[in-house]
C-alpha cells in the first residue's frame, strides 16, 4: 500500500512538472510572439519618417549582394543529395553559397539575419516568421536547426495549389520548380513599367490572384487528395506577397529568380524602407491579394493597380 501510494505520489509530480513545463512554454511563446509584434510596429512607424536607402545600395555595404554585385556568389545547381526546400527564397540563397549549399543543419537564427539582409525583410518580419515556422515543426528557434527538406512536410507550410510547384501527389520532390507552372505564372503578366529608358513588364497583385484563382480550380478538379485550409490560403498570399514586392513585380528578374533559383546579375531588392519590409505592410499586401483571390462577383480586383510606382498597362 505504501509503496503504491509513493508510486502514485511521482506519478501526480511527474504531471506536474509536464504541465508547468507546458505553461512555461506557451508563456514563452506569447512572450516571443508579442515581442515580435512590438518590433515590427516600431520598424513600420521609423519607416514613415526615415529617409528611404538609396535603390542602387539597398543591401548593406559589406554584405552578399551590396551594390547588385553578386559576382562573388557563384550560382552552383543543388546535386542529388542537397536539400532543397519549396521556398525560392531560402534555395536561392543556397545556391550562390550565401547559406550552406547542401542546404542542412541551418540554424533558424541563421536564416533570420541572411533573409533580412538579402531580401530587406524588416528584422521583426524574418523574426516572427521564422519563430511561428519554427514552433510549427515543433522546433526551438534559439537552438535547432534543419535540414531545407523539412520544409516539404505536406500540409504544413508546403501546400497543394502552389504557384511554382505541382502539388506534392503529382511533384513529390518539393525542392524542385515547375518550369511550365513558372511559365504560365509570368505569361500572364499584364502590367508594365518604365524603367530608365525601358519598358518592362510587370506581374500585378491581380494578375497573382487570378493565376492563385486558377491554380485552385485546376487542383481541385485534379487531384483527388486536394486540400487547403485557411492556414494555407494565408501562406499562400504572404508568399506571393513578399514575391511581388521585393520584386516589384518585375518579371525578367522573378524568370530568373523562379527558374534557376539564384539572384538575376545587378538585382537588389525594391524595397526600400530604412528599416525593412515589416509584417504590417506584408499583411496589407497579403490582405489585398487573398481576397482579390476570391472568386468573383465576391471581389472584382482592378486591373490597374499601384505599387510601387508601377502600374499595370
Amino acid at each position: 500500500m505504501f509503496n503504491t501510494l509513493i508510486t502514485l505520489g511521482r506519478f501526480g509530480l511527474g504531471l506536474t512538472v509536464l504541465s508547468i513545463m507546458q505553461v512555461a512554454r506557451t508563456l514563452k511563446g506569447i512572450y516571443w510572439g508579442l515581442y515580435a509584434q512590438a518590433w515590427d510596429v516600431q520598424c513600420h512607424f521609423l519607416n514613415h519618417f526615415a529617409a528611404e536607402r538609396d535603390p542602387q545600395a539597398v543591401i548593406p555595404a559589406g554584405k552578399p549582394g551590396a551594390g547588385g554585385d553578386w559576382s562573388r556568389y557563384t550560382y552552383f545547381a543543388p546535386t542529388d543529395t542537397d536539400s532543397r526546400s519549396p521556398c525560392p527564397a531560402i534555395n536561392a540563397l543556397c545556391n550562390v553559397g550565401i547559406l550552406p549549399r547542401n542546404g542542412r543543419n541551418i540554424k533558424f537564427t541563421e536564416f533570420q539575419t541572411v533573409l533580412s539582409e538579402a531580401y530587406n525583410l524588416s528584422p521583426s518580419l524574418t523574426f516572427g516568421l521564422l519563430q511561428t515556422i519554427a514552433k510549427m515543426f515543433g522546433k526551438d528557434y534559439w537552438h535547432d536547426a534543419i535540414d531545407l527538406e523539412l520544409f516539404s512536410t505536406h500540409n504544413v507550410i508546403e501546400h497543394d495549389a502552389s504557384l511554382v510547384r505541382h502539388d506534392s501527389i503529382i511533384q513529390p520532390d518539393q525542392g524542385v520548380p515547375a518550369p511550365d507552372l513558372i511559365n504560365q505564372l509570368l505569361k500572364s503578366a499584364t502590367g508594365a513599367a518604365i524603367v530608365g529608358k525601358q519598358r518592362v513588364r510587370i506581374l500585378t497583385p491581380a494578375d497573382i490572384a487570378a493565376f492563385t484563382r486558377q491554380r485552385r480550380v485546376e487542383c481541385k478538379a485534379n487531384n483527388p487528395q486536394y486540400t487547403q485550409k485557411f492556414m494555407h490560403k494565408f501562406f499562400s498570399a504572404n508568399n506571393s506577397s513578399i514575391m511581388y514586392d521585393t520584386f516589384g513585380g518585375r518579371v525578367e528578374d522573378l524568370k530568373v529568380w523562379l527558374l534557376e533559383e539564384r539572384f538575376p546579375p545587378g538585382w537588389q531588392p525594391r524595397v526600400t524602407k530604412r528599416y525593412g519590409y515589416t509584417m504590417l505592410a506584408l499583411n496589407l499586401r497579403t490582405l489585398q491579394i487573398g481576397l482579390w483571390t476570391q472568386p468573383p462577383p465576391f471581389v472584382n480586383p482592378p486591373r490597374r493597380p499601384v505599387s510601387n510606382g508601377l502600374y499595370s498597362s
